[in-house]
């Protein structure tokens, strides 16, 4: 993939006027190539654990009205839908684990008892958000997420040259 900003889709590319001046050629296969890194599938479901945790759930249907109308959100992103909900239940139970803690730190008259209680708030909001980091890598690199799939699609198609001297020998 050539290093520099990210292809939009074709569509959008319509949309704003085609000022990339994009041939009709061009358009064409970019469709085309778009069109078989769709799967078809509207459907997707709540995992297990998302069913279980009622902050993940409700983010869940949340998401899933919201995606309903657009284009790109189709099955293959129920696996990243998922885990950005299972991270919003997450991120509700550290809020609530934070405010716990700090009612503890209120009531708590030793100084190293709070330097610990500290120390842990720390540790679990530093992992939370190298997890969050990793899972958007892993999700890129293995085309999970609408944008990784775009990103993918080839700006121009490959010109097929022929050599003007094949014939000269008889092959």
């Amino acid at each position: 993939m050539p290093a520099g900003r990210p292809a939009k889709p074709v569509q959008l590319h319509l949309l704003n006027g085609n000022t990339r001046h994009l041939t009709k050629e061009a358009i064409a296969d970019r469709i085309e190539h778009e069109q078989k890194l769709r799967s078809g599938h509207k459907d997707y479901k709540p995992s297990p654990s998302v069913k279980k945790d009622p902050a993940a759930l409700a983010m869940f249907k949340k998401l899933r009205k919201l995606y309903q109308e657009i284009e790109y959100v189709e099955g293959l992103d129920e696996m990243i839908i998922n885990r950005y909900c299972l991270l919003t239940g997450e991120v509700a139970s550290l809020e609530q684990l934070v405010v716990v803690m700090r009612q503890d730190l209120d009531q708590c008259d030793k100084f190293l008892e709070r330097i610990k209680l500290y120390q842990s708030i720390d540790s679990v909001l530093g992992k939370l958000g190298r997890d969050r980091e990793m899972m958007l890598k892993l999700e890129d690199r293995l085309f999970l997420n609408p944008t990784s799939r775009v990103k993918n699609i080839p700006k121009r198609p490959a010109k097929r040259t022929t050599d003007p001297h094949a014939g000269m020998f008889g092959d």
